[in-house]
């Protein structure tokens, strides 16, 4: 049995969508925002300052240089453009705009967007934090909190607005 044939047309319309917008996304970004560092240094910086000042409840003498947080125990850490969340907020948006849209609420689409991106910036700032006090604290562990554990968080809350998202079955494709 052919799988695409019998998938429901919403199905197919989302898969269609989501490899469109997908395709649009690193395009864009590969030729046009990553060689003029928009909106990584942005959205780096944004990161690095809120970071230094959610470690500076914590700890004295916090401030930043560049791209690197430090308190008077050293280098907290260092955040770089692959770390600033901007994939995570792109696959995030895209997944919503994929989806189909529910035709009496226009703007729950674009409360959905504006609370999924300000939600991964939120995370991404806790995560710097969290990872900061582990580089102190427990600086074993800190390759596995950076890799795994705050990914599959971040995941987790990210998989969740998507499934808050899909709840209301009034979707018209």
């Amino acid at each position: 049995m052919n799988i695409a044939k019998s998938a429901p047309s919403f199905v197919k319309i989302f898969f269609l969508r989501a490899l469109t917008i997908f395709i649009a996304w690193k395009l864009l970004y590969c030729f046009i925002l990553k060689p003029s560092h928009f909106p990584d240094e942005q959205l780096t910086k944004m990161i690095v300052v809120l970071t230094a000042k959610a470690l500076s409840l914590f700890y004295n003498g916090v401030y930043f240089l560049g791209n690197n947080v430090f308190s008077d125990k050293g280098k907290a850490i260092g955040i770089g453009d692959a770390c600033n969340g901007l994939e995570v907020m792109m696959l995030y948006c895209g997944f919503i705009f994929a989806m189909p849209t529910i035709k009496k609420n226009p703007l729950r689409k674009a409360f959905f967007i504006f609370s999924g991106i300000l939600s991964i910036c939120l995370i991404n700032i806790v995560r710097c934090t969290a990872l900061s006090w582990i580089h102190y604290s427990h600086p074993m562990y800190f390759p596995l909190y950076h890799k795994y554990v705050f990914n599959f968080i971040a995941y987790s809350i990210m998989i969740s607005g998507w499934v808050l998202y899909c709840k209301d079955k009034r979707y018209v494709p």
